[in-house]
């Protein structure tokens, strides 16, 4: 939702052999805006920096990234706007071969995998293709936020799916009462 952070892991394949990157990923600024950049390798060295439409990643091994290491960077964006577009753009790319770098950059394939930005969380702001919320809201599933026990009651909420305004507030009745309580049962008992 709109205010949310996600997190876009940038990975590579298990046995690339891959021993030098330089890559962008790119978005609008009206759509997202980073709240975090960290290289996830420690193969070798590598820089990541950012602006309000770019991070760029570059990375450098003495050989080649380790077949365990497949994770390169981790990039926290906060949602700013539905239906936003994230872009990686492979710029060089070299693999080891037998000590050798070779240049694979035309051979890359990179992909961002779908990224799918519901409703925005805030605001009477029109939804999709259903409408907005300015006059009416549209209730969501009910989700449990505390759960009941077997010496307690519960509760959960039923929420507007476009704009997350709690529409009401549910008990989740004890499971039992005081002189009887239910206590479900576990494989451990």
């Amino acid at each position: 939702d709109v205010g949310d952070v996600i997190t876009v892991t940038v990975s590579i394949s298990p046995k690339s052999k891959l021993c030098s990157l330089s890559a962008d990923m790119t978005f609008s600024p009206t759509d997202f805006e980073v709240v975090s950049a960290t290289a996830a390798n420690s193969s070798g060295l590598s820089n990541i920096n950012y602006s309000s439409n770019k991070v760029r990643y570059g990375f450098v091994a003495a050989t080649f990234i380790a077949d365990n290491e497949t994770a390169l960077f981790k990039v926290q964006l906060k949602v700013k706007a539905k239906d936003g577009k994230i872009s990686l753009n492979v710029t060089e790319a070299y693999c080891d071969d037998n000590g050798d770098a070779i240049d694979v950059t035309n051979g890359v394939k990179a992909s961002i995998s779908s990224i799918k930005i519901s409703a925005p969380s805030s605001g009477n702001t029109t939804a999709p293709d259903k409408g907005n919320c300015v006059n009416g809201h549209k209730a969501g599933a009910m989700v449990t936020k505390v759960p009941a026990t077997a010496t307690t009651d519960g509760s959960a909420t039923i929420s507007c799916i476009y704009c997350n305004k709690v529409l009401s507030t549910e008990v989740l009745p004890m499971l039992g009462d005081a002189r009887n309580p239910v206590i479900p049962h576990t494989d451990a008992d």
